[in-house]
């Protein structure tokens, strides 16, 4: 599996203000606990990273790696934040992707 060409064209786009707003490290057991990353991951991007700016790295990678759904769900770890900022870039995140997608209906939280 790996995500549509319409939604990693999104990621790329928005990928600055990813790096500048997600603090990985804070959503990184959100992410095991709906399954889009593995204990291999979350102690890689934990523990293995030396910065955020590369823990982005490696999550989008992981991330593109995966579904449709997954980007959707990931959308959904970051609009149930507390911080106003990382809810909107959830909310962005999501509505251009629906935007952007041909002949399916919404997509909304799991």
């Amino acid at each position: 599996m790996v995500l549509s060409k319409y939604i990693t064209d999104i990621i790329d786009k928005e990928y600055p203000q990813i790096l500048s707003d997600v603090p990985l490290v804070d959503i990184v057991f959100d992410l095991r606990s709906i399954g889009l990353i593995s204990d291999d991951e979350v102690e890689k991007l934990k523990d293995g990273c030396q910065s955020n700016k590369e823990r982005i790295f490696h999550f989008i990678k992981i991330l593109k790696s995966r579904s449709n759904d997954n980007y959707f769900q990931f959308c959904c770890i970051l609009k149930d934040s507390q911080v106003t900022n990382i809810q909107n870039l959830g909310r962005k995140l999501e509505i251009e992707a629906n935007a952007s997608r041909n002949e399916r209906g919404n997509k909304t939280c799991f």
